[in-house]
């Protein structure tokens, strides 16, 4: 059968009553030791002060792409590591007296530090806040470190800032003195290099590959002419030798080697601007090869038919016309070949030059480029080092980052923590509850049965009657006595409570 509210209630009061001088100890020990507690325990004033940063400015959209403005991810880690740094840390030691006029030792400084790391807290206060507080039992004292850790934090910040600014700023500044060093000696190297090379100013190619072209074809003009003379000679030499019979053999030599020529005249244009292996230029050398031997098929076989059989009288006018147009041939022939030998000799100082014009524009290629890279490099830098400038003007004049104080710390007027009300109070219910609850815990493990209920539910026996313990008249008086004793005790106990509290109020 399970208990109701009630019945548990009434067990509870009849098992304090049978151990009254327990419960009345314990509720006298609890209380006054909760009470002195009370009085003694420290308090702790906590001083807090709340801190703005952000780096959303008016500025920010109007130098977007112009300047970096400092982009803050973890503010209160950013404020621990400043306000927990042993700089800070030693101007606070050195701001407040922490050793009551006494010279600490090293070992004694850096458990003060400890100390004042563990009674600090800096904490995201909202989006873009920080919270700066400090506990300590004298109130003043929590105000003066809150704030000055406050100070700290938002000196060393835009210091550090316009610091960073600056340094970026100076070390562009030294990269763009370099590349502009390297750019003006590259520019050196290109004057002192044109000023060797004659040939390497701008359009020399061109009009040496033409020169070629020109002296090229002048060659090939004068091997026609050559041959020319040379067919002539050969036709006037038949005329004297009568012999008519090879005259078809004869031109249609010469027409081979007109197409010859032609041939080699197309061969010499393609090798300007292709290479042997180029298709067309291995056709015309394959067509020039066959062109060579049925030449040579054809002078074989006008020799093995070439018979002396009729020659002209040496002493007849046309004999003697034959040979001045064969001397004049001849003649014509060598002066042909002297202005190809010079003409040749003219196109292998142009090929030579065209040689070297080739070598001196892959080195002035080379040198440009350096000179183009160190250019965009250097245009680059100086880009950068502008807006490194804006950036650390921004930074010099506090518009990059905003960091200021939201609310300053206050002298705090109530402790933070368990003040003495609540340990008071504290005091009062558990000097209650807990005799009450050793009195009934007691009457659980003693054994003994108290109520009806047990037998009738738990040890299923009937009961026929109950009957209970009726006191003497010597144990009511003793009774009334302890309940009286127990009372003035409770009531006393209250007494020093109230007087406690009262002495507390007035200070």
């Amino acid at each position: 059968m399970k208990m109701s509210a009630g019945d548990t209630l009434k067990r509870v009061i009849r098992e304090v009553w049978d151990r009254k001088v327990l419960v009345t100890v314990l509720f006298t020990f609890i209380a006054l030791a909760f009470l002195v507690l009370a009085w003694f325990m420290p308090k702790v004033y906590t001083s807090s002060s709340i801190i703005l940063v952000d780096n959303q400015t008016t500025l920010q959209p109007l130098m977007e792409g112009t300047a970096e403005v400092q982009k803050v991810e973890d503010r209160s880690k950013m404020a621990r590591q400043i306000i927990f740094s042993r700089r800070s840390m030693d101007r606070i030691l050195e701001s407040f007296d922490w050793f009551d006029g006494d010279t600490p030792s090293l070992i004694e400084k850096d458990l003060m530090v400890e100390k004042i790391k563990k009674r600090t807290k800096v904490a995201k206060a909202g989006k873009n806040l920080i919270e700066i507080g400090f506990k300590y039992g004298d109130p003043k004292r929590a105000q003066g470190v809150a704030k000055l850790m406050t100070s700290i934090f938002v000196d060393d910040s835009l210091l550090e800032k316009q610091k960073e600014s600056r340094d970026a700023y100076e070390f562009i500044h030294k990269r763009v003195e370099s590349y502009q060093k390297k750019l003006q000696d590259a520019e050196k190297a290109i004057k002192e290099f044109r000023s060797r090379n004659i040939d390497s100013r701008p359009g020399s190619q061109a009009a040496v590959n033409e020169r070629i072209t020109q002296l090229t074809r002048q060659v090939e003009n004068l091997n026609l002419e050559i041959r020319g003379q040379e067919s002539k000679i050969v036709e006037l030499t038949k005329q004297l030798s009568g012999d008519a019979v090879l005259s078809t053999g004869l031109q249609k030599e010469n027409t081979l080697r007109e197409r010859v020529a032609k041939l080699k005249i197309k061969l010499d244009e393609l090798r300007l601007n292709y290479l042997d292996t180029y298709p067309d230029v291995v056709q015309v050398k394959s067509q020039i090869n066959t062109l060579n031997k049925e030449i040579e098929k054809e002078i074989k076989r006008r020799e093995s038919k070439s018979t002396s059989t009729k020659r002209y009288n040496s002493d007849s006018p046309i004999f003697q016309d034959i040979q001045r147009q064969i001397t004049k041939a001849k003649t014509q022939i060598s002066t042909l070949k002297s202005d190809k030998s010079e003409t040749e000799k003219l196109l292998v100082i142009e090929q030579e030059r065209m040689a070297r014009i080739n070598a001196v524009d892959a080195e002035l290629a080379e040198l440009s480029r350096d000179y183009k890279v160190n250019q965009d490099i250097y245009q680059k830098l100086l880009r950068q080092r502008e807006n490194a400038n804006i950036s650390m003007t921004i930074d010099a004049e506090n518009q990059g980052l905003t960091i200021k104080v939201q609310e300053e710390a206050t002298l705090p007027v109530i402790p933070s923590g368990l003040r003495y009300i609540h340990i008071v109070a504290i005091g009062l219910i558990l000097s209650i509850l807990i005799p009450a609850g050793t009195a009934l815990g007691l009457s659980i493990i003693d054994g003994k049965v108290r109520d009806e209920s047990i037998l009738t539910d738990k040890l299923l026996l009937p009961v026929l009657a109950s009957v209970y313990y009726i006191n003497t008249p010597d144990e009511k008086r003793s009774n009334l006595k302890k309940g009286l004793l127990m009372f003035l005790v409770a009531l006393t106990v209250l007494s020093c409570y109230v007087y406690v509290s009262w002495l507390r109020l007035r200070g």
